[in-house]
């Protein structure tokens, strides 16, 4: 009995992901109550309202769509600019907890965040051996950029595990006609639409794909699958637009920010642009993620010059590195102001960062790599540790002042 036991619990590459989804768990737990105070924390401030409007006006009143509510005035305030789901989730997670406060409403996101980080260490524990894979999975755990931003109360971590599932559920049945079927993707996508627009472009990348293998050659079934996708995205794009035009707001507030997020402001220049994305990048993933984010494209490129094509392995990673940055490049005004806008990019550099060590576990003598990842494991800590810090200890002041304008409404 012993004998059958010790092997599993010797295993850290088995352990890895129910150690660190706990360590995730741990830190997510951290200020999960406060107040509406932290960077971008007037979103959880924005849809609890939203939420709250709903609960107390009803359906037949707010359309199922997201408005303020100044109970003093009497008065709605639409906002129209994402599909309306997100406001109607919370609505009903409110509802069971009997109570809107920002516990409540931060656990709602973690908890989805919590099933991404699940899906992408089920992904390292596959594909990677147990070092790298360990370190991939700690990065998951600590960065800023899914340990704090992991229970924003916005599109991105709920969302988060649709775009997974989209992309994996793919290229499982992509690399292999007999695993899982082409409509599952395409259903899971039209379903998070309605939470928000940039699972879109997750369907449009792997559609893209799809094209691009039918091109080389590799089967008819791949303009089928491209055809159906952008069907299922356009009628998903346009189903979502009549549900929006029959509210209170229109289109007219959706072409108004998506002119606002498409665009960069008077003085907002391109070089600004790319240095504000670098920063964000490097500080909310930390460095050790940003250098491998930036690495990876190099080797995907030495990998079909010397082999004409992608593995399986690397094209999951180019997949999420396409899907993740193209919220980022459309909408330069959205990701010049915020560092969320990277959030999708989170899976891609998690997966770089295991695949960039696991190169490097190949060309190091063995003594060496492991004063290597032990050094890259300690510089993950540091970072992160010092960022959490300060992202807690530094209460934003736009936040409070713009949370302290919408104290009228519910």
């Amino acid at each position: 009995m012993l004998e059958s036991v010790r092997p599993l619990l010797l295993d850290e590459r088995r352990l890895a992901p129910g150690v660190f989804l706990v360590l995730l768990a741990t830190l997510l737990a951290v200020h999960i109550g406060a107040p509406w105070r932290y960077m971008h924390d007037d979103n959880g401030r924005r849809y609890s309202s939203y939420a709250r409007s709903h609960l107390t006006l009803g359906l037949s009143t707010t359309h199922g769509q997201d408005v303020f509510y100044n109970p003093q005035e009497h008065t709605l305030k639409p906002y129209g600019r994402h599909p309306p789901a997100l406001g109607l989730l919370l609505a009903a997670w409110f509802a069971l907890w009997r109570t809107s406060n920002p516990l409540a409403a931060r656990v709602l996101p973690a908890l989805f965040h919590l099933l991404s980080a699940a899906l992408v260490l089920g992904l390292i524990r596959q594909d990677y051996p147990r070092t790298p894979a360990i370190l991939a999975c700690l990065a998951l755990a600590v960065v800023p950029m899914s340990s704090f931003f992991g229970k924003l109360v916005n599109f991105e971590p709920v969302v988060l595990p649709f775009f997974i599932l989209v992309v994996t559920t793919y290229w499982r049945w992509a690399e292999n006609p007999g695993i899982g079927s082409p409509f599952l993707p395409l259903a899971i996508g039209a379903v998070a639409a309605l939470l928000d627009w940039m699972i879109l472009l997750a369907l449009l990348t792997i559609v893209a794909d799809a094209g691009w293998r039918f091109l080389q050659d590799q089967g008819r079934r791949f303009v089928w699958f491209s055809l159906l996708g952008s069907f299922v995205g356009l009628t998903a794009f346009a189903g979502i637009l009549a549900w929006l035009a029959t509210g209170p707001a229109g289109l007219h507030a959706l072409a108004h920010g998506t002119t606002v997020r498409t665009h960069l402001k008077e003085g907002w220049t391109t070089a600004r642009w790319i240095r504000a994305l670098i920063r964000y990048n490097h500080w909310y993933f930390t460095r050790p993620l940003h250098y491998a984010s930036l690495v990876m494209p190099l080797l995907l490129m030495d990998e079909v010059r010397h082999l004409g094509r992608l593995s399986d392995r690397t094209r999951l990673i180019a997949l999420f590195g396409s899907a993740g940055l193209l919220p980022v490049l459309l909408f330069p005004g959205g990701s010049y102001v915020h560092a969320y806008w990277q959030f999708y990019l989170l899976p891609y550099a998690v997966l770089s960062f295991a695949y960039v060590l696991d190169a490097a576990s190949h060309h190091l003598r063995p003594r060496l790599w492991r004063w290597v990842s032990l050094g890259v494991g300690v510089w993950l800590l540091a970072e992160s540790a010092y960022i959490l810090t300060t992202l807690y200890e530094t209460p934003d002041v736009f936040v409070s002042k713009t949370v302290a304008e919408w104290e009228s409404y519910l």
